[in-house]
Parts: structure tokens; C-alpha cells; sequence
């Protein structure tokens, strides 16, 4: 259906896809460096249905990275701030599947003081499992991206900036998580207008290049 995949090479200074007005550009780079974001950009960082997540202490995670660079010097023992403001935005705004959970996809943006440095999301992409540990579906990050579109649509937001989701504690391969990234952003980008740039952030240890394999360009 899509033909054959193709394997590119991307570095630290990214490749580019356009799509009508939108600017798609897949980059090797941390999550957590601040030249990453503007005054108008979103960062997505993901979470659990919980919300609930240990993976704010977790270095090697997006959301622990993002977290513990550029808040635990500047606000000392914040982290369960952090995990408090989190629970206490999803309560008030998402739809609860039960007493501890909340829906697959469930998105909130973090109040004042954690958007000093962009206005941050964090989205329920996924589930702990008791005795199966950590999974992703792919449902997840579809409505990840639909709400992420959906919540900014009335607000300044022109940039939004993603790992890519799913592909860490989740276990999901990185070059299917980013096809299937690019395809809803692709679709969403049908129905809001507001969003002019998307950077998918792809981690490599060396933080040098990793080969990917894409879907043909013409068909995003």
C-alpha cells in the first residue's frame, strides 16, 4: 500500500518534510535542550495512565530528562511538586477510567510555575500493567497527538516538539512509533490550522546519526 520503505540517515541537524504549511523536521537531540523550544512550542512528554510515573526521576526517560535538568536546581525536592501538579491537572481536566487511571491519550498542559521554559504536556501514552510491566498501544499515541492539537488550538502555540512516544519504557520500535507519529500529524493538520512546526526528537546515546526506515515521502 505505502511501496517500500526507505531507509534515511538522520543526524543532529535533522531532516525536513513539509507538509501544506506545516514543517515536520525529525532530528537527533535530548528532549531537554532548551534550544529545542520558543515561546510558542509545546513540548510533549509522556507519562503513564496514572499519571502517576516514577519516570520523573528517570534520567533515561523524556519526561524524567525534561524534568530533572531544568527543575531540580531551580526548585530543590520539586519532583513530587511536579508529580503532585500532574495528578491534580489530570483529575480537574481528563476523563477517569477508574479509581487510579486515567483514558489512553489523556492530555493536560502544566500550569505556571513549570512552563518558565515552554508551555510542557504531558499525555497518558502508557499503561503499567502489574505483573506485565510497562506496554504501549498505538491508540495511545494517536489520541496524544489528536488532543495535543485539540488543547493548543485556542492558545499561542505554533511549534509542537515530541519524542518519540512510545519507544522508551513502552518498548515500541522507533521507526514504526515515527511512521506512525507522522501519519496522525499528518491528518490532524487536516483540522487545525495553529500548528506551523513539529520537531520529533529521536535519542541516540552517541547523539551522532541513527538510520531509520520511512514511509515514501509522498505519501505524508
Amino acid at each position: 500500500m505505502f511501496g517500500q520503505l526507505n531507509r534515511q540517515k538522520i543526524t543532529t541537524k535533522g531532516e525536513k518534510y513539509k507538509y501544506k504549511d506545516v514543517e515536520i523536521l525529525l532530528q537527533i537531540g535530548r528532549i531537554e535542550d532548551k534550544n529545542l523550544y520558543t515561546k510558542n512550542s509545546v513540548v510533549v512528554l509522556p507519562a503513564n495512565t496514572s499519571f502517576d510515573d516514577d519516570c520523573i526521576t528517570d534520567k533515561r526517560s523524556a519526561l524524567g530528562s525534561f524534568f530533572t535538568t531544568h527543575y531540580v536546581d531551580q526548585y530543590t525536592n520539586q519532583l513530587e511538586k511536579i508529580k503532585e501538579t500532574i495528578i491534580i491537572t489530570a483529575k480537574q481536566e481528563c476523563r477517569p477510567i477508574n479509581e487510579k487511571e486515567f483514558e489512553l491519550g489523556s492530555t493536560i498542559l502544566l500550569p505556571a510555575p513549570f512552563d518558565n521554559l515552554t508551555t510542557v504536556a504531558v499525555s497518558a501514552v502508557t499503561t503499567r500493567h502489574p505483573k506485565d510491566g510497562i506496554s504501549v498501544d498505538l491508540c495511545a499515541i494517536a489520541l496524544t497527538i489528536k488532543n495535543i492539537f485539540e488543547i493548543t488550538a485556542d492558545k499561542k502555540t505554533d511549534m509542537l516538539i515530541f519524542p518519540v512516544l512510545g519507544s522508551g519504557h513502552g518498548g515500541l520500535e522507533i521507526d514504526l512509533s515515527i511512521n506512525f507519529m507522522l501519519f496522525n500529524i499528518k491528518y490532524y493538520t487536516h483540522y487545525y490550522h495553529h500548528i506551523k512546526n513539529v520537531k520529533i526528537i529521536i535519542y541516540d546515546e552517541k547523539q551522532k546519526s541513527k538510520k531509520i526506515k520511512l514511509i515514501n515521502p509522498r505519501f505524508l
